[in-house]
């Protein structure tokens, strides 16, 4: 997360992560709901990658591995089996 000059973050920052981190949890369920269309493309990776990329890589972190436990909090989805690799990919 970018840091302002007096150590704090911007609005637009945790605006941004916020965001990032609800599309991390909805392209999952959308692209789920398409037969095969979970598992040809990986939509949970995208958000995590734009957040690293335009707003740093604290927020990235954030969005990568709240993405996960929050999907599996909301959805049941991914399993606890599968979320602790999913962090570290993430």
């Amino acid at each position: 997360m970018r840091l302002r000059t007096d150590g704090r973050v911007s609005t637009g920052t945790l605006t941004g992560t916020a965001l990032l981190l609800a599309l991390g949890v909805i392209l999952p369920v959308v692209f789920h709901a398409i037969p095969l269309g979970g598992r040809i493309f990986l939509p949970m990776h995208l958000p995590a990658f734009i957040a690293g990329l335009m707003l740093g890589p604290v927020a990235g972190v954030v969005v990568g591995a709240g993405s996960p436990v929050v999907s599996a909090l909301l959805t049941g989805r991914p399993t606890v089996l599968y979320m602790i690799p999913m962090i570290f990919e993430l």
